[in-house]
Parts: C-alpha cells; sequence; structure tokens
C-alpha cells in the first residue's frame, strides 16, 4: 500500500499478510530508503507492508504542526539547499571561465565546511571544479551526484570543445558523488572515456 509521509499511517493498525503480525504504524520497521519514497516493514518478518512517499516541501509545510523538531529543521534545512543550489548551481556553458592550454584536464573535488550556523543540518558541502589551483566553478553538492557530474561535463565539454581532456572525481569526491548507487562509478567512467574517444 501506498501512503503520503503526513498521513495518519503511524496511528493506524496493520496486519502484515506473510506472517499475521499486527500493530501500529510507528512499530514498522524502516525498509529500504530511496530518492522519494521509502518501505516500511514487518517488525517480525521483514516483509514490506507499505511504501511512504516523502513530503515535497509545501506539503511539509501544510502539516507543520504534525512535524516534529527535528522534522521541521530538516525540511527547513532542504528548503535553504534548495535556494542555494538555484542561485549557485551552473546552468550554462556561457558561465565557465575561460581557460588556457590545449589539454584541459579538470577535477571534480567535493569540501565540506560548517561555516553555516542555522541549525543542526548546517554544514556546506560543495562540489569544486579545478584546474590545477584554479578554481573553475563552485555549487552546492548533491549526494550521489553522478547525474549532476553528467550534466556540468556536457556544459564544460560544450564550453572548452576539444581542449577538454578529463574531468576526474577525486578520491573526496568520490562518497557523496556515488552515494548507494551501484552503477554510479560505471556510468562516470564511461562518460569520462567518451570524452577520451571524441578526441
Amino acid at each position: 500500500m501506498n501512503v503520503n509521509y503526513h498521513d495518519d499511517w503511524r496511528e493506524r493498525v496493520w496486519k502484515c499478510g506473510n506472517c499475521g503480525w499486527q500493530g501500529p504504524g510507528t512499530d514498522l520497521g524502516t525498509g529500504e530508503m530511496f530518492d522519494e519514497l521509502m518501505e516500511m516493514d514487518c517488525p517480525s518478518c521483514y516483509e514490506r507492508i507499505l511504501v511512504v512517499s516523502y513530503p515535497t516541501l509545501s506539503e511539509s509545510r501544510e502539516n507543520w504542526s504534525k512535524m516534529s523538531v527535528l522534522e521541521r529543521e530538516y525540511a527547513e534545512a532542504i528548503a535553504r539547499f534548495s535556494e542555494r543550489f538555484e542561485a549557485a548551481s551552473l546552468k550554462a556553458a556561457s558561465q565557465l571561465p575561460e581557460l588556457e592550454g590545449d589539454d584541459l584536464v579538470l577535477e571534480w573535488d567535493f569540501i565540506e565546511s560548517d561555516t553555516e550556523q542555522t541549525g543542526r543540518f548546517s554544514a556546506i558541502r560543495d562540489t569544486v571544479i579545478r584546474h590545477g589551483e584554479f578554481e573553475v566553478w563552485r555549487e552546492p553538492a548533491l549526494w550521489e551526484g553522478y547525474e549532476r557530474f553528467l550534466q556540468v561535463l556536457g556544459m564544460l565539454r560544450e564550453r572548452y570543445g576539444d581542449r577538454l581532456k578529463d574531468l576526474i572525481p577525486t578520491k573526496a569526491s568520490r562518497q557523496y558523488l556515488y552515494g548507494d548507487s551501484l552503477s554510479a562509478d560505471v556510468k562516470i567512467e564511461r562518460a569520462r572515456e567518451a570524452l577520451g574517444r571524441a578526441q
């Protein structure tokens, strides 16, 4: 069964069709978690009972009184991140600076700082694209940002053409870049290989 995050699924009594367990939604165990939903499992046999869709920011604001302090802080952190990403993210190749040289090898790096003191979810995590010591571009980092990597690589290719030889993820960037995706590294390597073949 599919429910929305702010529905009454926590208070309702559920029955497992596999083992017969019965109990409130608050007793269900969190199973697999995805970008837009989570599975809630039987605490006895781990059979999936519910799929809970995460709320949008507007849905969270509509249900503010139902949310815990922690949930409110998290929703506000998401809103701050969305605003920051919209303001700072690369949107067009024309935003990129001119770079000298015919063999451009760039790095996709990750830095984390704690300079924004606005609550428990305050760490600032940025993706930084570098050419040597020169910072080519900086924007908020996305968890499992491999699709963003591919988008940015396309804009870099558009801006620098055949002079762009590679975009190398640094060791520091890999955890945030790949996240929990089992195929992210393969997709990134294929895109980098295609860049080399296009030369």
